[in-house]
């Protein structure tokens, strides 16, 4: 029995220094020898993206936040280069796997198999097909207008209430989305808070990500 697990004890620590030692061949790699070895910073987001997790939200303070990920804060020249019809620049598969949807069009880093999903989906964008659904965003406005002319003729000088116009717009685009994706709309704008607690809770999916990206 003791030499059993003397030979599994010897296999865990094998394991491990195997392992440490891998951990300390990457973090001389990606300090010394990545492509981007030269950008200045802190130690550690050179060599881990749990230095992205800790700043969460404010990461972007930062200009070296993960190995292979800088900040470019030179204006907008940049930006369209990147973010252009045609780009050439991929999505970030290490953000987008935190998604849990790799086989969604959303979720799809490679850019030539993006494509390919996305063409599927161009009949659904044409001009046509958004007009059919026009009549779903002007039953949707007019509820707005409808809770906004409720309010003026029902509120009183110094009172508070009246309309949540933040998350009445915000209401609008997810009631249309719904009922043209789904078939059933979420109705948000029939809500007395307009679906204040579903927009607070996707607000806080975003900070999660972070966490979902190293795990």
């Amino acid at each position: 029995m003791g030499s059993t697990s003397e030979y599994w004890w010897t296999i865990f620590q094998s394991v491990a220094v195997c392992q440490l030692i891998g951990i300390i061949c990457t973090c001389v790699y990606r300090r010394y020898n990545h492509p981007l070895a030269n950008i200045p910073g802190p130690f550690l987001p050179a060599v881990t993206k749990l230095y992205q997790s800790y700043f969460n939200c404010r990461y972007y303070l930062e200009v070296r936040i993960t190995p292979d990920e800088v900040h470019i804060a030179t204006g907008s020249e940049e930006y369209e280069k990147i973010y252009h019809v045609g780009s050439k620049y991929a999505k970030s598969p290490n953000f987008y796997n935190a998604l849990c949807v790799p086989h969604s069009s959303v979720g799809t880093a490679s850019n030539e198999v993006h494509k390919i999903k996305r063409g599927a989906m161009n009949p659904i964008f044409s001009r046509q097909k958004v007009l059919d659904v026009e009549s779903i965003v002007q039953d949707k406005v007019a509820k707005v207008i409808s809770r906004l002319e409720n309010s003026i003729h029902t509120t009183r000088i110094g009172d508070e209430s009246g309309v949540d116009l933040h998350h009445a717009f915000r209401a609008v685009s997810v009631d249309v989305a719904s009922e043209f994706s789904f078939g059933t709309c979420y109705n948000f704008l029939d809500k007395d808070d307009t679906g204040a607690d579903f927009f607070e809770m996707a607000r806080g999916i975003g900070p999660a990500l972070y966490a979902f990206q190293q795990f």
